[in-house]
């Protein structure tokens, strides 16, 4: 039986813990156990819609775009023709599952029967059924989800923008792929992305609720292999590549008013600089930390640029903003609607220039950075906000207050060398989703640029 004994991390300031354990099938357990009605689970791996490249046994492969998502939706089916679904309502749970661009998740939440639950989640995932029949039967729903997405001006306006940033790659693909892709992908396909993405050392089990490490490596102890010995890992290839130049995108949809999504291309975290401090496993989360402040700092409702704007009737107050870092890609992006769209971009480009040559104030980045700790506090109220950090760290190689630590450790310094930097004329972009003429057709007027 697997030693339940693993490392406990605990930051005293939060009066918050949690236990990493490895199980004996590889598989990694991390556990937070917080006096709460309901329990929350969640099982997956580092692998997402972006992972369509990697080399396996001096083997490179190709895999079309959405097969991420693909295996998601397959994992819940049964030999004897049950969805997974079902067991799970029949002990009052509510199971569910995600794709993201570099992750899979499947969770489930419970107040009763966790054992139980725990069970049902580790054996669907872990005994995989991709019969022909099946996979067939899957692709006419995964087809209709894209075609909803084709339908969604906000989704479309965020694909568009996508597109114009980066000339290759899944990224500028919807996470469920094109009706296209997903017609080349077979049983075949699954099964050996399946093989060499859903080991059990390649699985973490995140678990968050009144539940202890003797409960959930006794339900790990039945469902999983005693040992899974040592294999060669896949190496991600990575497939995204920048528009060496940006033109701005109009897309024509029927909407009643255009919906602007503006962008700041950043270079990627291999080749963005970060203090020594920083490299090795942690340079993507200072990335992502620094980031993450400045779009707080720059954008929020309390900020200036979004206040002025609303002032003047410029925009909507539906106004949304953040930065998006990966292993190969890194923006800053706003969006909303306004009937103004040029003179809100040439606002926002001004605005950039104008705190890449002056900064941020100490007041707006330590204003950002209390908005970013106490939603970090405030996420260990949710056993779901516990357990979806845990795996979001672990997939990224590091420990959950880690996190924390690195909000307490950035400065305004950091800040603005990021800006003064990086934030550059040439890598901003605009996207625009035009209301249709009467009479016009749906399309895209500046189409893929490069």
């Amino acid at each position: 039986m697997t030693k339940c004994d693993g490392h406990t991390y605990c930051n005293d300031q939060l009066g918050e813990s949690y236990t990493d354990i490895w199980h004996d099938s590889g598989m990694r357990i991390l556990l937070c156990r917080k006096p709460m009605k309901t329990a929350y689970a969640m099982l997956g791996v580092g692998f997402g819609a972006l992972d369509t490249d990697y080399c396996l046994s001096g083997k490179t492969v190709h895999l079309p775009f959405g097969v991420a998502h693909y295996l998601e939706h397959r994992m819940f089916g049964n030999p004897d023709g049950r969805d997974a679904t079902a067991d799970f309502a029949a002990c009052g749970a509510d199971v569910n599952a995600f794709t993201g661009y570099d992750k899979t998740a499947y969770l489930f939440s419970t107040a009763t029967q966790f054992d139980d639950c725990l069970e049902k989640l580790l054996r669907f995932v872990t005994e995989p059924y991709f019969p022909a029949e099946a996979v067939d039967a899957e692709r006419p729903i995964i087809a209709e989800e894209i075609r909803m997405s084709l339908d969604d001006p906000y989704e479309q306006g965020y694909a568009a923008q996508l597109r114009g940033l980066y000339a290759e790659g899944a990224i500028r693909e919807d996470i469920c792929g094109t009706l296209a892709s997903i017609g080349r992908i077979t049983p075949e396909i699954l099964c050996d992305t399946y093989d060499a993405f859903y080991r059990p050392d390649e699985l973490i089990l995140c678990v968050c609720g009144d539940v202890t490490p003797e409960e959930v490596c006794k339900v790990a102890d039945r469902c999983m292999p005693a040992h899974t010995p040592k294999q060669e890992r896949p190496v991600r290839l990575s497939a995204t590549k920048p528009n060496r130049h940006l033109s701005d995108v109009s897309i024509r949809m029927p909407v009643a008013k255009p919906i602007f999504n503006f962008a700041l291309r950043l270079p990627d975290a291999d080749r963005a600089s970060v203090p020594a401090a920083f490299a090795g496993r942690r340079r993507l989360l200072y990335r992502d930390t620094v980031l993450s402040v400045i779009a707080e700092a720059l954008f929020s409702r309390a900020g200036t640029f979004y206040s002025g704007l609303l002032e003047e009737g410029l925009i909507r107050p539906g106004f949304s903003y953040g930065s998006t870092v990966l292993r190969d890609l890194s923006y800053l992006a706003v969006s909303g609607e306004s009937d103004c769209v040029l003179e809100v971009y040439q606002r926002f480009c001004a605005y950039l220039e104008n705190v890449r040559k002056n900064g941020i104030s100490k007041e707006d980045f330590e204003r950002a950075r209390r908005v970013m700790y106490a939603d970090f506090v405030t996420a260990f109220d949710s056993t779901e906000d516990v357990a979806s950090m845990l795996f979001s760290a672990a997939v990224d190689g590091i420990g959950l207050f880690e996190s924390l630590d690195m909000i307490e450790r950035v400065t305004v310094s950091d800040a603005n060398a990021l800006l003064d930097r990086e934030c550059l004329q040439e890598n901003m972009q605009l996207t625009v989703v035009e209301p249709l003429a009467d009479g016009e057709s749906e399309g895209i007027e500046n189409g893929d640029t490069d």
